[in-house]
């Protein structure tokens, strides 16, 4: 585990390995779909979620916030975020 100051990231990367898979106007967006490619065992990272937090009207300047993936799991990635999402509540008693 690396220690970035307050922030602990479980694995490193450098910036060349990573590509964008998919942006969006909200950070909450972002960390849904990074926790359900997690969920289904892919690393990613949330990039620019602090620009648009800080200055929400700057989203539209940067491009949003980014999903980023390792190159290897892109398009594996992409089918996750691409299916529908159910949210139905599986456990109705």
């Amino acid at each position: 585990m690396t220690t970035m100051g307050a922030i602990y990231v479980s694995y490193s990367y450098s910036s060349a390995d990573l590509v964008t898979i998919a942006r969006y106007d909200e950070p909450f967006t972002a960390h849904f779909y990074r926790g359900l490619l997690e969920d289904h065992g892919i690393p990613c990272v949330v990039a620019d979620e602090h620009h648009v937090a800080w200055n929400p009207l700057a989203s539209i300047a940067i491009g949003g916030v980014r999903l980023m993936v390792e190159a290897q799991y892109a398009p594996q990635a992409r089918k996750i975020i691409d299916a529908p999402v159910d949210n139905t509540q599986a456990d109705e008693e």
